[in-house]
């Protein structure tokens, strides 16, 4: 029984932290997306501009 509950706690423990990993690699790719599309037309703008 006891070593069920630690398998059990041991699997949640892992897989949550995978999932956070990887949720947090997301997070900071879709930032870092959202920064340079945002950057670009910035540019171009600034550009025509000048």
């Amino acid at each position: 029984m006891s070593t069920t509950l630690a398998e059990v706690n041991v699997r949640s423990l892992d897989s949550s932290s995978w999932q956070g990993l990887v949720t947090m690699f997301a997070g900071l790719a879709i930032i870092a997306l959202a920064g340079a599309g945002i950057r670009v037309p910035m540019q171009s703008t600034n550009r025509m501009q000048r």
